[in-house]
């Protein structure tokens, strides 16, 4: 949702200077065609950005695309990651445990690997509990599953 059509060029400029990275009081100087930075551009700046709703909302709807942009950029794709792991595996001076672990992680990639997880319960650290407790407790994890809880 972009508010722009409802700031005015000023408003737009000054909050495209916070999101990146500007003080209010220089964003409000440069925005307005201030030459310097006066008590009244201070006040000023701080009333439109701390008390007008449509800047606030802009200015967050800013960082945030300027947020996901660079962190796209910076997480590699699916894609990606199966080339730099198939590059490992084929790579002619790699060492054997090189070459397993980008088999390993090319096989969890692909759905093709299945890893068992030991649920082993200490049972004597369980007889310090009640039976109503240990009830509790199952609830719970249900619960935490999505299961529902009779």
């Amino acid at each position: 949702m972009q508010i722009m059509s409802k700031l005015t060029s000023k408003q737009e400029m000054l909050c495209q200077l916070i999101s990146q990275g500007y003080n209010q009081s220089e964003a409000y100087k440069v925005a307005f065609g201030h030459k310097e930075i006066t008590n009244t551009i201070t006040i000023n700046a701080s009333k439109m950005v701390n008390k007008n709703t449509k800047v606030q909302q802009r200015i967050a709807e800013l960082k945030l695309k300027l947020l996901e942009d660079s962190t796209s950029t910076l997480v590699a794709d699916a894609r990606e990651r199966r080339e730099t792991l198939s590059m490992i595996l084929r790579k002619p001076d790699a060492r054997d445990r090189d070459r397993i672990s980008a088999i390993v992680e090319l096989s969890k990639l692909e759905s093709d690997y299945t890893q068992s997880i030991d649920t082993a319960i200490n049972v004597v650290s369980l007889r310090s509990y009640s039976v109503d407790e240990l009830r509790l407790m199952i609830q719970q994890a249900r619960a935490i599953d999505g299961e529902v809880v009779p």
